[in-house]
């Protein structure tokens, strides 16, 4: 019906006790201020600043609680003694209270909470007890873990671990003179092309996929820079020389040397020039898209209008700014109603008229408000066009004027409601001749008088039940219905005219008074259903069209009947077809999920190539490197998205490509089966993720993982032990039809006569011409043994791993922050694994949570600190 907005319900529902809050904080730190000795009026503001910043993180108001929680600091440090000045200290907190209404007064205008508008205040109460101060990248974090397609799947060759010294070296020295260069002439926008091309060739050579997506970036701001949509100033060029000190990091310790919180910090820092980039360069408007930067900050100039309603321009002004402005439009409208009324101009008036909106757009214009200005301004000149009018009739120039007079009243009202947003002037959509901002006030209106209709039956329908037959429901329930209807919510007003017949039947027979029946419980949930549906409307809340969802299922197989109880038929409510969407699995973005099925068919494809050259020489490094990278990209895009079984999948046979490629395990002939099998699969575990038919079960695929932690712990299990869970078009791929083995119930491989015939010619074979094939199974006698032989590797395999988690965790509880390892990461998975071959309890479940926790803190997503011990 209308666009949404960010309007928060729950800020206005205890806006008054919040102010009351405050206003409290205010009296006990003036009451400190004159007797500084006394800690009690200290102690109370702590305590009411607690709960503030409780209510603010219930309210999932970010700004507002990381004021408070500075608030709270900027406190604890005066009581304690730590604060440098006890008079600044005061005097930032008492800026913080003036500052904090003015917050929740754009929160209740319907804004976004945006932090970085309280950035100035927050550092001046940070400053008091010499803390570090926030920059605007700080409070500025988007989601760096995207879909870059620039990135994903390239060809391009990587730098060998030999080369990596001398090529860091060469690329430094070419972006030092580079970066001189500019620096010595920034006026010649040319001169930054060879710093692009660098952070170009960057990107295409480089592994380490976070370094590779910063140099992206760096180029795409450079970009943004050559085309003049970001501006040249200090801190970006020091940005640019902070890519020199990546540079210094990777030629001390290659690829590795760069840490990863430095990595994303100076990739947020320049996505925050990204973000405030003007419009229309195609580079800085890509980045914007692809890391989601408009839902993060404004634009330059709505950054500037929000900051100063944070900072004087409160709710209090606006409100005498448009006390002001309807004053001065009375006046006008007075002397046009009169000119009206008599048929006669009076120059003299229309002269003060034209004064008065002159001197009205000046003062809006003084204030920072140009766009109420210039609504002032353009009624000017229809002002003058009318001076010389005779004309009163309907078509009469007045008649215009007067209409265009009383559009800028109301778009001006909304302008100073929104805290000086401009008015969105969208093409109206309803059903009336209205402006958008006029038609939310009048479905708003309509909506408030729609809950207090249905309290009205509310309270017919207890009459009703207390014995009251003449008490009407009926009434009330159609004109909500009816109101639904005009206000093009067709599901809505259905579902309340079958709410209406279905209580005209549950209360057609009369009751003894207090008794309550048996259809009534559903319906109760329906009426309260359909009464948080309109709350949720008119407060504007995302999730509200659900109550409608609710309200059908309860009513669903109610009898209905007429206000005069005659019985109904039941009546069905079709909802309104939804615009079609791509299908997409229940949490995934189906334009997220087009993205990537993109990139998985694109990363396949190079995967079934590269497979195929490194199987026909396995000595081949860069398409085993190929390999591994195409599983990489699978892994991250996956997880990205929502496709964990793509990503886990991914993941356990990248675990494997990298411990082929570090030495730990040996190429086998299983190892090469596996690859190629999961090379398969991922086919049909696409089919999977998209919904479509697929021959592969999660046993299958649930199977096919374990073989890769087999792989992974240095064994060569059996391939042909997949063939029960594996579909046989699959495990074709590895095996021929003399091959493949039945599994009986005590999950002993039988041969099939096939086979049997195979294993007899290979055993008259010369022993140099014996083909490998597995061993029979032991014995029974045997197993025994061998089960304990297996618990001992177990129990050795176990200590090995857990010794430098050990270590880890006793570092964390010493108070250290020990730094995350791959290896570390290893020693969980490989623990996951081997719990798993013989489970006791939930330790592989544990191991696996364990494995999850430490890759996040290697990737940068969370730090490691003691809190994780608990």
């Amino acid at each position: 019906m209308l666009e949404r907005s960010h309007f928060n319900p729950a800020v206005s529902w205890v806006r008054e006790d919040l102010d009351d809050c405050l206003e409290t904080v205010r009296e006990h730190l003036e009451a400190y201020a004159r007797k500084t000795d006394d800690s009690a009026p200290l102690e109370a503001v702590l305590a009411i600043l607690e709960r503030l910043k409780l209510t603010f993180r219930v309210m999932d108001q970010e700004g507002a609680t990381m004021l408070s929680e500075e608030m709270i600091a900027t406190g604890r440090h005066m009581l304690n003694g730590n604060s440098t000045s006890i008079e600044e200290s005061l005097n930032a907190l008492t800026d913080a209270i003036v500052v904090l209404p003015s917050y929740l007064d754009r929160l209740q205008a319907g804004h976004e909470d945006l932090p970085i508008l309280l950035l100035p205040t927050l550092n001046e109460l940070r400053a008091t007890h010499d803390e570090s101060l926030l920059s605007e990248g700080t409070l500025f974090a988007p989601e760096l873990d995207v879909i870059v397609r620039e990135l994903s799947g390239s060809e391009a060759d990587h730098i060998a671990s030999s080369d990596f010294p001398s090529f860091a070296k060469q690329v430094r020295g070419q972006y030092q003179a580079a970066l001189l260069g500019w620096l010595q002439e920034q006026s010649k926008d040319a001169l930054i092309e060879p710093m692009q091309a660098v952070c170009q060739m960057l990107y295409t050579r480089l592994r380490r996929n976070e370094l590779r997506r910063l140099w992206w970036i760096a180029d795409r701001v450079m970009q943004g820079l050559r085309e003049r949509a970001v501006d040249n100033d200090l801190p970006l060029r020091r940005l640019f020389a902070r890519l020199d000190l990546i540079l210094k990091a990777m030629v001390d310790g290659v690829e590795d040397g760069p840490a990863s919180d430095t990595i994303t910090a100076l990739s947020r820092s320049l996505l925050f020039y990204a973000a405030q980039a003007r419009p229309g360069s195609t580079a800085t408007d890509t980045l914007r898209e692809r890391f989601s930067l408009d839902r993060l900050i404004p634009d330059r100039e709505a950054l500037l209008r929000a900051r100063g309603a944070v900072t004087g321009r409160d709710a209090e002004l606006f409100a005498s700014i448009g006390d002001a402005v309807r004053e001065e439009l009375t006046q006008v409208k007075d002397t046009l109603d009169m000119e009206l009324r008599t048929g006669r101009v009076d120059l003299d008036q229309r002269r003060q008229s034209k004064t008065s909106l002159r001197q009205l757009s000046d003062t809006l214009n003084m204030l920072n408000l140009p766009v109420a200005a210039k609504a002032v301004e353009d009624l000017l000149p229809a002002l003058e066009a009318t001076d010389g009018v005779t004309n009163m009739d309907l078509d009469s120039p007045l008649l215009v004027l007067a209409q265009k007079l009383l559009e800028v009243e109301s778009k001006l009202a909304t302008h100073i409601q929104l805290l000086g947003e401009p008015v969105q002037e969208a093409e109206s959509t309803g059903i009336i001749s209205l402006p958008p901002h006029e038609q939310r006030q009048v479905f708003g209106r309509m909506l408030d008088e729609c809950v207090s209709t249905l309290q009205e039956a509310q309270e017919a329908i207890r009459k009703r039940l207390d014995g009251d037959a003449d008490a009407d429901f009926s009434g009330s329930l159609q004109q909500i219905a009816g109101a639904m209807s005009v206000a093009t919510q067709p599901d809505a007003a259905r579902l309340t005219e079958k709410l209406e017949r279905a209580l005209n039947a549950a209360l057609a027979e009369p009751s003894d008074a207090g008794s309550v029946p048996g259809a009534l419980l559903p319906l109760a949930d329906a009426v309260a259903a359909l009464e948080l549906f309109l709350t949720g409307s008119r407060d504007d809340q995302g999730s509200h069209s659900r109550f409608l969802d609710i309200m059908a299922e309860r009513l669903d197989g109610l009898p209905e009947a007429g206000q005069e109880g005659e019985t109904l038929p039941e009546t069905e409510i079709e909802r309104a077809a939804a615009e079609p969407e791509p299908e997409a699995p229940d949490g995934i973005d189906p334009t997220m999920l087009g993205i990537f099925l993109d990139e998985f068919d694109s990363v396949h494809g190079q995967l079934e190539d590269q497979l195929f050259t490194w199987l026909d020489e396995v000595e081949n490094t860069k398409a085993l490197g190929e390999i591994r990278r195409a599983f990489h990209t699978l892994k991250g895009s996956g997880r990205m998205v929502g496709a964990a079984e793509i990503g886990d999948f991914a993941w356990r046979f990248e675990e494997v490509l990298n411990n082929l490629i570090d030495g730990r395990i040996a190429f086998s002939q299983p190892l090469s089966d596996a690859l190629t099998l999961a090379t398969g699969a991922l086919n049909s575990m696409r089919d999977r993720l998209v919904g479509e038919d697929s021959d592969l079960s999660e046993d299958g695929i649930n199977a096919l993982s374990g073989f890769a932690r087999q792989l992974n712990a240095g064994d060569k299990p059996d391939i042909r032990r997949l063939s029960g869970d594996l579909p046989e078009k699959l495990m074709a791929l590895v095996l021929s039809e003399s091959d493949v083995i039945v599994l009986t119930e005590d999950d002993t491989p039988t041969e099939t006569p096939k086979a049997g015939e195979a294993r007899a010619a290979a055993e008259s074979k010369p022993d140099a011409e014996k083909t490998d094939l597995p061993e029979p199974k032991a014995p029974v006698e045997a197993e025994a043994e061998e089960d304990t032989e297996l618990r001992g590797i177990v129990i050795a395999e176990i200590r090995d791993r857990i010794a430098p988690l050990a270590a880890f965790a006793d570092g964390l509880a010493g108070g250290d922050i020990p730094v995350v390892t791959s290896d570390l990461v290893r020693c969980a998975h490989t623990l996951a694994g081997t719990f798993a071959t013989m489970p006791l309890g939930e330790e592989s479940n544990v191991a696996r949570a364990l494995e999850a926790f430490l890759e996040r803190s290697l990737q940068g997503g969370m730090t490691a600190t003691a809190d994780a011990l608990e």
